[in-house]
């Protein structure tokens, strides 16, 4: 909490006034003692992220359109609503299945497989409104970046995200 102070006016050179030119004097200010202000709470606001229960881990069919990839909540304390501008989204491959996800590429037995050549499109849903527009996957890192988003989380409010991509058909 802050709080703010005026301490009261105690040397003849404070306060003027401008009809006389004569300075008060001490027992003139009204009240004679410091006023101290309300104290006031000061909140920092928060965003806190969370995985989704869905979607839920299972197979995918080459050549799939929509396919839910992603599910996270971000909840804004109740210090204000907040506004998000831009996700940036890394992704992960792992192409022979053993476990180990290179972070936007995996060179596995040989073969160099990018999380672009897998996704070829995606786009962030907030329930049934699209935010930003379609994006694709960077080759070199598979990052994603949605930006120029208008995304208001209101103050202790959840917002429920999507991550949902077409899947290339000739992996």
């Amino acid at each position: 909490q802050i709080t703010a102070t005026m301490n009261a006016f105690t040397a003849s050179a404070d306060v003027r006034n401008l009809d006389n030119s004569q300075y008060l004097v001490a027992g003139d200010f009204v009240p004679s003692t410091a006023i101290a202000g309300n104290p006031m709470t000061v909140r920092v606001p928060k965003l806190t992220l969370s995985g989704s229960s869905t979607p839920v881990s299972r197979n995918h069919i080459v050549g799939g359109q929509g396919v839910e990839l992603l599910g996270f909540n971000m909840k804004a304390n109740d210090a204000s609503d907040l506004k998000v501008t831009q996700i940036v989204l890394q992704g992960y491959y792992d192409e022979d299945n053993n476990g180990t996800y290179g972070a936007g590429i995996d060179a596995a037995g040989g073969n160099t497989t990018n999380v672009s050549d897998a996704v070829l499109t995606m786009k962030l849903m907030n329930g049934a409104t699209q935010l930003g527009d379609v994006e694709s996957a960077s080759a070199a890192n598979g990052k994603v970046t949605f930006d120029n988003l208008n995304l208001v989380v209101p103050k202790s409010q959840t917002a429920s995200l999507k991550l949902v991509g077409n899947l290339n058909s000739s992996i």
